[in-house]
């Protein structure tokens, strides 16, 4: 049993079959769509956020691949060549996360 008090002078116990009488049919036909639909909703921008992350990702690793190679033709040798592997580096990153970003997209869609 539950004890509620509605107000001061309507105090009374409420037994769970009491309760039930006391629900709305019309309000939990409106709460219940209103409730799922949050639920998709949230759900939809979890896997869209995991999409935006990772473009995001791959454009910062691409950036870097293209500072990398300016940097490497503006060198002498010896850094020259380390440049030019830092830019791989980036660029197989970058093609990671652009993977990453295109499936978690495909998941949000499907």
């Amino acid at each position: 049993m539950v004890k509620i008090h509605t107000s001061a002078r309507d105090s009374r116990i409420l037994t769970s079959a009491n309760l039930n009488e006391r629900v709305d049919p019309i309000m939990m036909k409106k709460i219940l769509p209103m409730l799922l639909a949050t639920t998709v909703a949230a759900t939809a921008f979890g896997q869209v956020g995991t999409a935006v992350k990772e473009t995001a990702k791959a454009t910062a690793e691409s950036t870097k691949e293209a500072g990398d190679n300016i940097k490497a033709a503006m060198s002498s040798e010896p850094n020259k060549s380390i440049d030019k592997a830092k830019a791989q580096v980036h660029k197989a990153k970058a093609r990671v996360h652009r993977h990453q970003a295109k499936q978690a997209a495909d998941a949000a869609v499907h």
